[in-house]
């Protein structure tokens, strides 16, 4: 049944071309098709018409995007100095406050950052002695004033390398009061103790107890929750029309909006990272959580976005194109592609609600109308 009814299709097309050539020189008809033909014509071809629903804000939808927080956001956690890890108190994905303990180390290293401290308060205080008494000396006119302004010149240096010392400790996790009753000549314990820096969640964790870990390893990755981004993997040939400062929707969970488009494409998916700051109100969405997002697009003036099904359009020459159905006649619009999904099509043209478009058979209409030329 199916070879008669192609064979009848080819004569009916064919016939397009012969009447056509009645009123036109022959390479005429060769080189521009007829611009439209009649409903009943295009009826006999098996076309199937149905109406163009209603307008729709015109989105880039069924984005994959992942959960993610701004890198502002991102804090990580390490130690100043070498160390054997003892105890680790938190997990990926964990929520910690602020000054809440992660781990506790131990670190040779930290015995003689104990030691460089003592030292440097010892010649710190001995250098302000001698400046005090070179000043009563300079006073009573024993010495000279070059002696004394060389005992400024040390006291000066020595207070800066106490003050680096106290910063190295600080660095490696002393506080305040444990590094002012070291001065004090207090016995404070030798371990290391690692505290989050800010309320939040813990994204990763690199260390387990038993390891040696080296100066400045980042050993946490704690991530602020007060605002949500998104990272989406636009294709390449839309990324045209992301921008920044366009508004993007997580279905009725989240919105917010483009802050960042990359600058490169990455040579496996051929998708192009676009980061976008979300509102406050992130409807419960996750770090980490992968969603579908939708980019909203600004149309022209007069311009309106439809959904159409992937059989309605047609493609030739580099364009897309839908069948109307007008003043019962049949002829060909050029519409502009947003997106494709896996039954249907988003598209931008300037069409009335209910306009009749041809949805099945327009094999034989695009060999009649548009030459049967293919991207």
């Amino acid at each position: 049944m199916r070879r008669p009814t192609i064979v009848f299709l080819r004569i009916v097309a064919l016939s397009f071309i012969a009447a056509s050539s009645i009123t036109e020189p022959a390479s005429a008809a060769q080189d521009k098709p007829p611009s439209t033909v009649s409903a009943e014509q295009a009826r006999a071809l098996g076309v199937r018409f149905a109406p163009l629903g209603p307008a729709r804000s015109a989105s880039l939808d069924g984005l994959a995007a992942e959960v993610t927080v701004s890198p502002d956001r991102m804090h990580l956690v390490s130690a100043a100095v070498g160390a054997l890890v003892e105890r680790v108190m938190v997990a990926p994905g964990d929520r910690v406050r602020r000054g809440q303990l992660l781990a506790s180390l131990a670190s040779p290293d930290l015995a003689h950052a104990r030691r460089a401290l003592l030292q440097a308060q010892a010649q710190a205080e001995l250098a302000e002695s001698t400046l005090a008494r070179d000043r009563e000396l300079l006073d009573a006119g024993v010495i000279s004033r070059s002696r004394m302004e060389a005992a400024l010149a040390q006291a000066r240096e020595t207070r800066a390398a106490l003050t680096e010392a106290r910063q190295l400790l600080a660095m490696a996790g002393l506080n305040d009061s444990s590094i002012a009753a070291l001065l004090r000549g207090a016995a404070v314990p030798l371990g290391l103790e690692l505290h989050a820096p800010v309320d939040g969640v813990v994204i990763a964790r690199e260390v387990v107890p038993g390891q040696r870990v080296e100066p400045m390893t980042a050993l946490f990755r704690i991530a602020r929750t007060d605002r949500l981004a998104l990272l989406i993997h636009v294709p390449r040939d839309r990324i045209a029309q992301v921008q920044v400062g366009r508004m993007v929707r997580v279905g009725d969970r989240a919105a917010g909006v483009v802050e960042m488009v990359g600058a490169s494409v990455d040579p496996q998916s051929q998708t192009v990272p676009v980061r976008v700051a979300l509102a406050e109100d992130a409807g419960g969405l996750r770090i980490g959580e992968f969603v579908q997002a939708s980019v909203q697009i600004p149309l022209p003036t007069g311009a309106r976005a439809f959904s159409v099904p992937n059989a309605a359009l047609v493609r030739a020459a580099g364009a897309a194109y839908l069948f109307i159905e007008e003043r019962e006649q049949v002829r060909a619009v050029r519409v502009e592609l947003l997106h494709t999904g896996f039954a249907d099509s988003q598209i931008v043209a300037s069409l009335p609600d209910g306009t009749r478009i041809v949805v099945t058979g327009n094999a034989a209409l695009k060999a009649a109308l548009l030459g049967g030329g293919d991207l």
